[in-house]
């Protein structure tokens, strides 16, 4: 550590300050020296001779930090890069022949050490939480060049020949990435979500989308003593007891559900309920009445899929309510912050936007699938490091601002500010990489933060206002919705 522990005699904003710049300091710890990516080559046999006309830290600068221009550049081009910054000769046939399995190897063990090497501010979220982790998760994917159809099928028929799938995981309370994986389009969310299961541990929240959540996954989560929060797909079969020994139940008639609420002006109601037509998993459903102005846009959507035909009534009735499902208990999360909680899952698109607009990770040219691949990687590269820089900035600005800096106003500004990014992550002087993220801190406060509009509260808010649930909130949720489950509508 370089900057050392707050002394005796600070007051309390010095010592504040001190534990911000420690933590930074343990951030820039882990960015990559030249001797660790030569290693790394050497490892995967990128090199394999003590001297190398290319070495391992040659390279990736040339490709990962170069991978805004990627999309663009010529072999030709590269040569010329690395002739003028790195006096590294090499003809355009030579360097197409490093991009090879080798290669994607080295890249793909940069990332791993990358991932494996996150060091978070554990206790900025986790205080105000009852649950390890909560893990958000979601999918990006884009076409590429039907050449490569045979190795990375795409939708087919009418859609694209060619497409790739990224995989996106990371926790909300310490921004750690827990899953970064890149398929072809065929692979689809359920797919993964089965096999990504082993990764869940005891006490971890799971928040996706429907395309994730089947009950053969649910029941997975529950066995490990996980939980989830999900949507509560259209069509799904629920009962609900209406004893209080939880013998008898019945089918939940939404249509009855929603006349009820309408008739006493409830905006949202807590079941106990079981899921599928076998009854094998008990949930809280949580039931939300929506605005007649979303209702009616969710009816056109809903007649424009269906192409003029009618749909049923009970599906139309589903259409006048969000429909969250969770096995988390209350003293762990509220049905009054179920909704807000799930909304966090947007900031992953918010993400995925900042990758495609600002990294342009879906624009490569047509090249042989080795070079694609490591082209691929090495903007995956820049993305996890640069998501690094931007956790590390915003805890600092949350915690001294109560604000949030802008992904997407990040993102554009370290990539438009490659080159002294480059210097920076390489410096020897780790007390010069520290300073330059708590300068960084400073440009974000002046000029990338979140707009907010109508005093709307940021998404860390939202999270902590969420998690931080206590008995006051309990008895005050008691007088709002009616819980207990047996309705008589």
């Amino acid at each position: 550590m370089f900057f050392k522990p707050a002394a005796r005699g600070m007051n309390n904003n010095e010592q504040f300050n001190v534990l911000l710049m420690n933590q930074l300091d343990q951030q820039v710890a882990a960015f990559f020296t030249d001797e660790e990516l030569d290693q790394f080559a050497q490892q995967t046999q990128f090199t394999q001779r003590a001297v190398n006309k290319l070495c391992g830290s040659t390279f990736f600068k040339l490709i990962v930090f170069n991978s805004e221009n990627l999309s663009e550049q010529s072999l030709n081009g590269l040569c010329v890069d690395l002739s003028i910054h790195h006096q590294v000769d090499m003809t355009k046939q030579s360097l197409n022949e490093r991009f090879n399995d080798r290669t994607l190897l080295f890249l793909k063990r940069a990332l791993e050490n990358v991932l494996s090497t996150q060091i978070t501010d554990t206790t900025s979220l986790n205080y105000y939480c009852k649950f390890k982790r909560i893990l958000i998760k979601d999918s990006t994917s884009f076409q590429i060049d039907e050449s490569l159809k045979d190795i990375y099928p795409g939708s087919g028929g009418s859609g694209s020949a060619a497409s790739i799938r990224i995989q996106f995981e990371y926790n909300i309370l310490t921004g750690t990435i827990t899953a970064l994986k890149v398929t072809p389009f065929t692979v689809q969310d359920a797919t993964d979500s089965k096999e990504s299961v082993v990764n869940i541990h005891e006490g971890d929240l799971i928040i996706r989308d429907l395309g994730y959540m089947s009950m053969e996954v649910l029941k997975a989560i529950m066995l490990v003593n996980a939980f989830f929060l999900c949507r509560s797909k259209c069509n799904a079969i629920m009962y609900e007891y209406i004893d209080d020994q939880k013998k008898i139940v019945r089918e939940i008639d939404f249509l009855k559900l929603r006349h009820y609420m309408e008739r006493l002006h409830l905006n949202q109601i807590e079941k106990l309920v079981l899921l599928g037509k076998d009854k094998m998993i008990e949930v809280r459903l949580i039931i939300c009445l929506l605005p007649a102005d979303i209702v009616a846009n969710r009816l056109q959507k809903l007649y424009r899929e269906n192409k003029g035909k009618k749909p049923s009534a009970e599906y139309l009735a589903r259409a006048y309510f969000n429909l969250f499902i969770t096995n988390a208990p209350k003293e762990f999360l509220g049905a009054d912050k179920v909704a807000a909680l799930y909304t966090i899952r947007w900031h992953i698109e918010l993400l995925f936007k900042v990758w495609k607009s600002i990294a342009h990770i879906n624009k490569v040219k047509k090249v042989k699938r080795e070079r694609f691949e490591c082209y691929i990687y090495a903007k995956l590269l820049i993305i996890v490091l640069c998501w690094k820089l931007l956790w590390s900035v915003n805890m600092y600005i949350y915690k001294t601002e109560k604000a949030v800096v802008s992904g997407y106003k990040f993102f554009a500004t370290l990539m438009k500010n490659m080159k002294e990014l480059t210097k920076i992550w390489f410096e020897v002087n780790c007390v010069n990489q520290v300073l330059f993220v708590y300068k960084l801190c400073q440009l974000s406060k002046k000029y990338l933060l979140c707009e907010t509009k109508n005093n709307d509260k940021n998404y860390m808010d939202t999270i902590l206002n969420a998690l931080h649930f206590n008995a006051i909130s309990m008895r005050t949720n008691s007088i709002g919705l009616i819980s207990n489950g047996y309705l008589k509508y």
